[in-house]
């Protein structure tokens, strides 16, 4: 019973195959809650992953611009 719970519905729903602006959704969302969790503990380790969700949201969407740049 434990094996047949990974190669069920649960594992056809893991699959990734959202549009890239639900997947930027999910990193807006991830981000907050980080930010949100504990600024107060260690504000330079919140920083620092604020930093890299911002790097990777600007990658994100310049990605998605060149994919609508040559979709034009």
């Amino acid at each position: 019973v434990k094996t047949g719970t990974l190669s069920g519905p649960n594992k056809r729903g893991l699959s990734v195959k959202m549009p890239p602006m639900s997947i930027a959704s999910v990193f807006v969302m991830v981000d907050g809650t980080v930010l949100g969790a504990s600024t107060t503990q260690n504000p330079s380790f919140i920083e620092s992953i604020r930093t890299s969700f911002s790097n990777a949201l600007g990658m994100v969407a310049s990605v998605l611009q060149s994919l609508l740049q040559t979709a034009k």
